[in-house]
């Protein structure tokens, strides 16, 4: 992944990693890069996912919480461990 990260044209890195890594690619290889990768976006037909018109990326979405299966799954691997004298210092 860093390697593709850190090609020039980003190893199709729309369909895989998406804005986490279009913005980490802007911020470390530079506005050339981000504007390279606008230009393929633009291009490939998937600017539009994660930019604006003027090429600008949305703005980072903040993770939702785990949802309620999840905790439960948590929470039950957690008990468990438990049994099973593996104790984890904390529960989330």
């Amino acid at each position: 992944m860093a390697e593709a990260l850190l090609r020039d044209r980003g190893y199709d890195i729309a369909d895989r990693w998406a804005a986490s890594a279009l913005r980490w690619r802007a911020r470390v290889l530079g506005p050339e890069q981000a504007e390279r990768d606008f230009v393929r976006g633009v291009e490939g037909g998937w600017a539009a996912r994660y930019r604006d018109e003027d090429g600008r990326l949305w703005p980072a979405v903040s993770p939702n919480s785990p949802s309620g299966r999840m905790q439960e799954q948590h929470l039950r691997l957690c008990k468990g461990r438990r049994q099973h004298g593996m104790d984890w210092e904390e529960e989330v």
